[in-house]
């Protein structure tokens, strides 16, 4: 934070250190008014209304209640850009994020979802809890540097299998290690082999996550595809 550029901040953000240094140039969004309106499978329209304008029935193209904050955030930032309302519209609305709450029809569904450290885990397990309330099964593989533990605590409620995997990095931790303290985890050498055990055993009707990392995000991607 530096010079005269305005600073735009959602919840996760407002910290005294951060609300000091910007003072007067500062932009919450978490009093501005929204109103939401479920369309199905995670998505929303949504009425918003800033300081400068407002905005009717806006369909983000992002699913998850949490990306409804992360427009309303981008929304602010925009008009502090000078952007116009169809041109704020235009991009809220159209907005694409490969591997996030990516869905991928079959028998089983696939979601793919980036999430790859305890903060987005959460907001994975909030999206699991509204929309697969009876449990997903999952296949989870991540980097060595991340907080495994955390993150698989937050989703279990939500998991009723774990399929553990390594995603195509050398920094990978080893699905052997992750699986260690959950009970009947497999474990698969690599994610094709995980998506196929999936496929061959998920009970009808499942819904199969793939998270943990965006190498692993990557490879299945080009697998579904």
């Amino acid at each position: 934070i530096k010079g005269d550029e305005p600073v735009v901040i959602g919840p996760d953000a407002d910290y005294a250190s951060i609300r000091e240094r910007a003072d007067r140039r500062l932009f919450p969004t978490q009093r501005i008014f929204r109103e939401m309106r479920p369309l199905g499978s995670g998505y929303f329209e949504v009425d918003v209304r800033t300081p400068i304008r407002a905005y009717k029935s806006l369909r983000p193209g992002l699913a998850g209640r949490h990306q409804v904050e992360n427009a309303i955030i981008a929304i602010r930032a925009a008009e502090c850009l000078g952007w116009t309302a169809d041109e704020i519209r235009h991009g809220i609305e159209t907005a694409v994020w490969p591997g996030r709450l990516e869905r991928f029809a079959g028998r089983p569904a696939f979601i793919l979802d980036g999430a790859h450290n305890p903060h987005a885990a959460k907001a994975l397990a909030n999206h699991l809890a509204e929309y697969c309330p009876d449990g997903v099964w999952m296949i989870f593989g991540v980097m060595s540097d991340k907080k495994h533990e955390d993150m698989i605590a937050l989703l279990s409620p939500h998991v009723r299998q774990w399929i553990f995997t390594r995603p195509g990095s050398a920094r990978a931790r080893e699905p052997a290690e992750l699986a260690a303290p959950v009970e009947s985890g497999v474990v698969e050498p690599d994610v094709r082999a995980a998506i196929a055990y999936a496929r061959a055993n998920a009970p009808e009707g499942t819904t199969v996550v793939v998270c943990g990392s965006l190498f692993l995000i990557g490879d299945a991607r080009n697998m579904l595809n």
